[in-house]
Formats: C-alpha cells, structure tokens, sequence
C-alpha cells in the first residue's frame, strides 16, 4: 500500500527525463547571473514543465498547445485582474478585487470547456502565481509569457524528444524480437 517493490514500466524513461532535466537546471544554474540581468525568472520557465507531468492530455501536441497557450492567458489574466482593480474596483477596498477574480475564475471554470487551449487549469495555475507579486503581474506579463514560451520550447519539447526516442528504440527492439522469434521457430 504505502511502497512498490517492483520496478515500475518504463522506469528508464523516467532516468532519462531525470537526467535531462537535471542538465538544463544546471545550465541554468551556472547562468544565473547573465539571465536574472535579462529579466529571467525561474518560476514560468519550469511551471510548464510541472505541468507537461500534471495535465492528463494524451496527444502531446493539444498537451503543449494547453500549456503554452495557457501560461500566456494566466498571466495576461493576472495582470488585467491587477490593473482593473486597481483602476476600476480599489475605491471598493479588498471586496473590489473580488470582481475581476470572480471573472477569471467564470473564464477559466465556465468557458474553459469551450476554449481549453486557453482557459484551463494551467491558464489557472499561471494567474496565481502571477498575482503573487500584484506589480510584477503587471510589469512582468510580458517576460513572464515568454520564460513559459522558452521553458515549454526548451524544457517540455525535449521531454518529447526524449520520450520519441524511448518509443521509437523500444519498438525497434520488440521488432529485432520478433523477428528473432520467428526465425528461431523457422
């Protein structure tokens, strides 16, 4: 119940991704520095990445477009949720902020099945971590949606490699056995 003795399907894959993923961080570790003068924050370039594990899509290719459309539109949301309140809704104090989330909230829950690619639980998960920080959800918006952009291009697209390259090997290898088996009953 609690542990799992066997190894699990397609554990190397897993060691793979692992690795990889440990490579870009160490990259970026070592450019820290050039990318923080850049404008680079950390956070929307790997929250994609959480995300490709998190979203259950099957098809990789609506699976990025989720993503990637949905990082944009949660930090577009937070900052429209900033600036409406603080142009429209602050006479009204604290319950002035209500009125722009209960919009977004409506976006993401009420329209989210017809626009998934655009409201959805990323697009959700993108406009809190925005709003963390209420000026950088405005001034970051930009740079915020392009770190998403490079992180899903960089991190999510080489999981896909990666994955691709896992598949196509263990099909040729099943094949080799087949053959082999077939030859072997000959």
């Amino acid at each position: 119940m609690f542990f799992n003795f066997k190894k699990p399907e397609h554990y190397d894959l897993k060691v793979f991704i692992w690795l990889y993923i440990v490579c870009i961080n160490l990259v970026l570790f070592l450019l820290e520095e050039p990318l923080a003068a850049l404008g680079f924050k950390s956070w929307p370039f790997w929250l994609v990445n959480i995300c490709f594990f998190l979203i259950e899509e099957k098809d990789l290719k609506k699976k990025l477009v989720h993503i990637t459309f949905g990082a944009i539109f949660g930090c577009i949301l937070a900052c429209l949720t900033i600036l409406s309140f603080v142009s429209i809704f602050a006479p009204m104090g604290h319950v002035g902020l209500f009125v722009p989330v209960a919009i977004t909230l409506a976006l993401v829950i009420l329209v989210g099945p017809f626009c998934p690619a655009f409201f959805n639980s990323v697009t959700f998960l993108y406009f809190v971590v925005s709003t963390i920080i209420a000026k950088e959800a405005v001034s970051r918006v930009v740079t915020n949606s392009v770190c998403a952009v490079v992180g899903t291009v960089v991190v999510n697209l080489g999981c896909v490699l990666i994955i691709s390259l896992y598949t196509k090997s263990k099909i040729k290898k099943a094949k080799a056995a087949a053959a082999a088996a077939a030859a072997a009953k000959e």
